[in-house]
């Protein structure tokens, strides 16, 4: 699934909406492993805009045919139906944060290590 760069280290991995993971082994007390560092992180509006999706967006009735007087008769979607709405909604919602710049990007890994060693004496 992820490729080794030739310093044998993971690649980043390109992800939709132009998100970035990085991807990194850890071997730490005996343990190993690997940490990800995603670059991409919603905002605070767009984050207030999942809630409300995670709050209403499911709240569904599907039209199910009539009953004897005439009346609209609904159903509960299926599991699937409910899945691939549910996929459906964050990939429009992911979209449209990025589309209207509600993405925050981190600094890669590097970039960090480089802040840090910078800032080592100015405590």
């Amino acid at each position: 699934m992820f490729k080794k760069n030739a310093d044998d280290e993971m690649a980043p991995r390109e992800w939709p909406f132009g998100e970035v993971y990085e991807i990194f082994p850890m071997d730490d007390y005996n343990r190993r492993g690997a940490a990800v560092h995603s670059r991409f992180a919603p905002n605070r509006e767009a984050t207030f805009a999942l809630s409300i999706i995670a709050q209403h967006a499911m709240i569904s009735a599907i039209p199910d045919g009539e009953d004897s007087s005439g009346r609209q008769q609904c159903r509960l979607p299926t599991h699937e139906e409910f899945t691939k709405r549910a996929f459906a909604l964050a990939k429009t919602a992911f979209q449209l944060m990025t589309d209207e710049g509600m993405m925050i990007e981190y600094p890669t890994l590097d970039q960090i290590e480089d802040m840090r060693r910078e800032n080592k004496g100015r405590n």
